[in-house]
């Protein structure tokens, strides 16, 4: 990419501890509908334990921002970590209790706890970034999800495969993975104490009067000389949206417009969220369904997705890097909703299995965009600012699942698909309007041509 460092020389570490975390994603992700059919659950309850986990990560995400910005962020990352490791135990106990609400408790306590993880984490991505490559950044962090599911879905699904093949209804040791992955979460957030300097930040190297560059990595002080070369002041020509003290984005923009945009992408974001959430927990249902009535095959076609998406992240962050945020969001997102409009019109397990991944790649590439413009609008406050989002993505993910499970029951279980095609495209008008708002207000402003 462009010249000089890109991050800071801890980056790679840091980065490389989320893989840990990341290990239980996919087989939780399968587990909650798979469990819930199987204890007798509704749509409309199955819909909830997934609300679940997101409505915990909106009540705490608010929170966790503004925690983000005034303690260590190793020490709500160490919180995260060790809380959703316990999170597993417990949905893990609901399985072979046979309890949905003991299993909701568990999705709950997942969602309360993954902020605390994620929100600090996305700011330390920020912080050891060159904004030009902070999509890649965002994208090395969810090549680093893919390799933690990969791994970790690769034992969960054996074991699995083995159990269900082999042994059915022995529940203990179907879901026994789950145990690992306490171990997993506990491992990477220890870690991440070790091998992370949470002072260490990034920034554009200056060429000295000796001609020699530089260094581009400013330690603990260095933080706050930079933010106040780059970052807002209080103005009263610049007032900050509620819940962002201090204002952001850069002075002498034009009163009203920082609130105004935030909102609108705030917003805009919720939908997504809504809309996303809407049919992912379902998908399983749809195949066993309408496609096949095997449970080996849902989850050999369902496994590759997720994991191919981190996977490329990195490669869809440098492209993403080389777009202006208008043209990002339009492409990806018709491209997605004409990859749900494919879903829906197969029916070989094979090929629904080759359409998911590219569903899901163009729905990753348009998260990248949204991450790097959420971490550029604000340097002293970036927590709060993505806190915010965080809340808002969870709070529409918290909603999602139960409109979903609703629809299910009602008009049947491609109505979630088909309804999603439509608002994803309906989103692109907000969304640019919303970048257009937010632009002269960035503290990072946008650098390619037509942000």
């Amino acid at each position: 990419m462009r010249g000089g460092p890109r991050v800071t020389p801890d980056f790679d570490a840091m980065i490389s501890t989320v893989s840990w975390n990341s290990a239980g994603f996919f087989f939780t992700e399968f587990l909650i509908p798979y469990a819930g059919i199987s204890l007798g659950g509704s749509g409309l309850s199955i819909g909830v334990m997934f609300s679940f986990i997101v409505l915990g990560a909106a009540i705490s995400s608010l929170l966790v921002g503004y925690l983000a910005d005034k303690m260590r962020k190793t020490t709500l990352i160490l919180i995260g970590s060790v809380g959703r490791g316990t999170s597993y135990l417990v949905m893990y106990a609901g399985v072979l209790v046979g309890s949905i609400p003991i299993m909701s408790t568990g999705t709950l306590v997942l969602g309360l706890l993954v902020a605390f993880f994620w929100v600090p984490f996305d700011s330390l991505v920020s912080n050891k970034s060159n904004k030009d490559d902070r999509s890649y950044a965002f994208g090395k962090r969810h090549a680093a999800v893919g390799r933690g599911q990969l791994a970790g879905g690769a034992i969960g699904v054996t074991i699995f495969i083995i159990t269900n093949e082999l042994a059915p209804g022995i529940d203990a040791l179907l879901f026994s993975p789950m145990l690992l992955y306490f171990a997993c979460n506990v491992i990477g957030g220890w870690l991440f104490t070790r091998r992370v300097n949470e002072h260490m930040i990034y920034q554009i190297p200056t060429t000295a009067a000796n001609g020699l560059t530089d260094p581009a990595v400013a330690q603990d002080g260095g933080r706050e000389r930079r933010e106040s070369g780059t970052d807002e002041s209080p103005s009263a020509t610049n007032p900050a949206p509620a819940g962002i003290p201090g204002g952001a984005g850069r002075p002498g923009a034009p009163a009203g417009g920082l609130a105004l945009g935030l909102t609108l992408l705030l917003a805009s974001y919720f939908l997504s969220a809504v809309n996303a959430m809407m049919a992912k927990p379902f998908l399983q249902i749809y195949l066993l369904q309408l496609v096949t009535d095997s449970p080996t095959l849902v989850l050999l076609a369902y496994a590759p997705a997720g994991v191919l998406t981190m996977l490329a992240s990195p490669r869809f962050g440098k492209l993403a890097d080389r777009m202006n945020p208008y043209t990002g969001i339009a492409v990806f997102s018709v491209l997605g909703a004409l990859a749900t409009v494919a879903i829906l019109l197969t029916t070989n397990i094979a090929v629904f299995s080759v359409i998911l991944v590219v569903d899901m790649v163009f729905g990753n590439a348009s998260s990248l965009v949204l991450s790097n413009l959420f971490s550029r609008v604000s340097i002293k406050h970036r927590g709060k600012v993505i806190g915010a989002g965080s809340a808002a993505n969870n709070l529409g993910g918290a909603v999602g699942p139960i409109l979903g499970g609703l629809l299910v029951d009602s008009r049947g279980i491609a109505t979630p698909f088909i309804a999603s095609i439509f608002i994803e495209t309906s989103l692109i008008l907000p969304y640019i309007l919303a970048i257009k708002r937010l632009k002269p207000h960035l503290a990072e402003q946008l650098s390619r041509p037509g942000g």
